[in-house]
């Protein structure tokens, strides 16, 4: 679905004015520590724990896995999920998804160290609709998209949104590596827009984007490494993880709407 240009003003102003002030991070180079990127969510295959061991957080080399884990997720009612290694240091549950409105624990055991968790699965935002426009905010040829959907007023929300783009051609989606995130300081209640500055499009391009309900902790977490990081993600080195014993990175219950366009 194209849009108009009238829209553009109003959505570059609820994109910047949701930013908080920037964190000021501080990212020591450490002796090698564990790296773990937990995510669990409302999509069986979106599902996944990762574990690696990492020099200090400027190291531009590939982090070495970690293999032969001990992980469970727990809800807050008991109900216990295994995740067993499918590729090195890649560890997945069989038919997990995670519930709205649940509580999580993480326990990884390595080496005789326990390493834990938590994290809120807060409830599902839907989409509205994912209109596009020709044209770009720099005047350069292509097609931008816009996010659209309405904030529940009851709650306090954070978000995390991202997309991926498949051209004509394309054996497989590309995701944006940028870090997207934003809250409903200014829009609680209220139908809003944002634009997917990220990237641009192309005709017959197919696009799909999430758009994730997160807790505060994640929200926090996200929005530092934004900070250090341009905005691209990158190996987590933030130390306001909420991963246990010095642990870097994050684990997160992301609650996602999807949905899929096709530029035509």
């Amino acid at each position: 679905m194209r849009t108009s240009l009238s829209i553009i003003l109003f959505l570059t102003i609820v994109a910047l004015s949701s930013c908080e002030k920037v964190i000021l991070v501080d990212l020591n180079e450490a002796d090698r520590v564990y790296v773990i990127e937990g995510q669990i969510t409302n999509i069986e295959d979106m599902n996944f724990i990762k574990i690696s061991k990492s020099d200090d957080f400027y190291e531009t080399e590939e982090f070495e896995t970690i293999s032969d884990a001990t992980i469970t997720v727990t809800d807050d009612q008991g109900n216990v999920s295994n995740f067993t290694e499918v590729s090195d240091g890649l560890y997945k549950s069989a038919g997990f998804t995670a519930t709205s409105y649940t509580k999580y624990s993480l326990s990884v055991w390595i080496n005789g160290e326990e390493i834990t968790a938590e994290t809120f699965m807060p409830g599902n935002t839907s989409i509205d609709s994912i209109p596009y426009l020709e044209g770009s905010f720099f005047g350069s040829e292509g097609f931008n998209a816009f996010l659209y959907w309405t904030d529940p007023g009851s709650e306090r929300n954070y978000y995390k949104y991202n997309n991926w783009q498949k051209s004509i051609g394309d054996n497989a989606y590309t995701p944006d590596p940028s870090i997207s995130i934003t809250e409903d300081a200014l829009f609680n209640g209220i139908g809003t827009g944002i634009p997917l500055f990220s990237r641009q499009f192309e005709l017959g391009d197919t696009v799909i984007v999430d758009l994730m309900e997160i807790d505060e902790p994640n929200f926090k977490y996200w929005y530092a490494l934004s900070q250090v990081t341009g905005g691209q993600t990158a190996a987590p080195g933030n130390p306001i993880s909420n991963l246990s014993g010095g642990t870097l990175g994050y684990f997160g219950a992301y609650n996602i709407s999807r949905d899929t366009i096709v530029i035509e």
